[in-house]
């Protein structure tokens, strides 16, 4: 079989040039073993976050103070412009859902509580200007019982810094039980696995009954591994806003990206 073009490589990288050479009709293998780097996506990309240990707030402003052997630099920042928007609008045509992608960089919380700059991130996760402007006073930090990769104590410490009060909870639901009895079970992956409706509900129901002071809900990313059917469910069924954070790899929303990513390819 013949190809015009073989990459080697099925990450983000590879799966996008792939998918760009397809489109233009070229006729693309991608070559690919084990997972890759998509399995620890944090559900955010940086186009340029932070230059010596200062955040960026426009990064195509930035770029023309970057040293000239700074491969931006080389590149350009109108031809960047130029690649930046049809690098986003690709994902979204694709089937993944960005915040973002526009001249200016926004925030998010990372795993451990830290806030970090980012140009574009799955609308799975909650977003904000800065973090003098974090939109909730009051969030709830709902964890899965008996699930060790998900750290409310460090995003408590984080939200704190911004002057954001937080609860956390704890859920569980039959099938998530089961899974307890065996601790390489507890992992993300294994979890948006048994997240059926029946489960989708049980923690719909109880986050419904959480006190209303508590404005909004942060979750471990453990629904939405094939596709953003579970996760569009629990959303739908909560009354208030619920946004999820990628724990400790595997990352669900990073395979998701992945699968929806070959699936254009």
């Amino acid at each position: 079989m013949r190809f015009d073009t073989v990459i080697i490589g099925g990450g983000l990288s590879g799966l996008v040039a792939g998918i760009r050479l397809a489109e233009q009709e070229r006729k693309v293998a991608i070559i690919s073993s084990g997972q890759s780097t998509l399995h620890f996506f944090s559900g955010s990309l940086e186009l340029l976050g932070a230059t010596d240990a200062c955040e960026v707030k426009s990064p195509f402003d930035a770029i023309p103070a970057l040293p000239p052997t700074h491969p931006y630099s080389l590149i350009g920042v109108e031809k960047m412009r130029k690649l930046a928007g049809p690098a986003v609008e690709l994902l979204r045509r694709s089937g993944l859902r960005f915040e973002g992608g526009g001249d200016t960089n926004h925030c998010h919380l990372t795993p451990f509580g830290i806030v970090k700059s980012s140009w574009i991130s799955l609308d799975d996760c909650l977003t904000f200007a800065s973090p003098d402007n974090f939109p909730f006073k009051h969030v709830g930090l709902m964890n899965i019982s008996g699930y060790l990769d998900f750290y409310p104590q460090f995003l408590v410490l984080g939200l704190d810094k911004m002057g954001v009060r937080s609860t956390a909870l704890s859920v569980t639901s039959p099938q998530l039980q089961a899974m307890r009895k065996s601790s390489t079970e507890m992992r993300a992956p294994n979890m948006a696995r048994v997240m059926t409706p029946a489960t989708v509900g049980c923690i719909a129901e109880f986050l419904n009954e959480i006190d209303a002071a508590v404005e909004a809900f942060i979750m471990p990313a453990i629904f939405g591994l094939n596709d953003t059917v579970a996760l569009d469910d629990l959303r739908s069924r909560v009354r208030r806003p619920v946004y999820f954070i990628p724990t400790m790899p595997t990352s669900v929303p990073g395979v998701r990206s992945q699968i929806m990513l070959r699936e254009r390819f």
